[in-house]
């Protein structure tokens, strides 16, 4: 029974619940028997809920169009924004897993970032990045025309 402004957009499993994220920035909670809205004070705002990564430590990561937020499995911290307002994907780094990385779109360019707290490390593209996958040192990005690679 959802509103038209509120399509799910992301989903993700925990041993107790399952989390959804919709187009209109809200998140749910579903334990089984019921849904749960969850607080915007809580989380901030993040635009549509894209994704949702969990790190080694437990750390549930929450993706937004327009901003990051971390969520320990008590209180939501609001990762400093990078200063972008298209963040395309998240994803763990593979080398760091306490660590991550965005791809981004800014009109026709856009890029990628590496989150090592409390500061991000911006990459940029003449390009749209509307993907990226990392294999230890080789990223993958993927943009409109093709996919490219590099080796950090």
């Amino acid at each position: 029974d959802q509103s038209e402004e509120e399509k799910i957009s992301a989903i993700m499993n925990s041993e107790y619940y399952l989390l959804i994220g919709t187009d209109s920035g809200v998140q749910y909670i579903f334990d089984g028997e019921s849904y749960k809205k969850l607080s915007v004070k809580g989380s901030g705002s993040l635009g549509a809920i894209r994704s949702f990564a969990r790190l080694p430590g437990g750390e549930i990561i929450i993706q937004g169009a327009e901003a990051v937020s971390e969520f320990d499995g008590k209180d939501y911290k609001l990762v400093p924004s990078p200063g972008l307002n298209d963040i395309t994907q998240l994803i763990p780094d593979s080398l760091n897993p306490e660590t991550y990385r965005i791809s981004f779109k800014s009109g026709s360019s856009g890029g990628y970032a590496l989150y090592q707290p409390p500061y991000w490390q911006k990459y940029y593209s003449d390009a749209a990045v509307i993907s990226l996958a990392q294999a230890e040192k080789t990223i993958y990005l993927a943009k409109p025309d093709s996919v490219y690679y590099l080796e950090e």
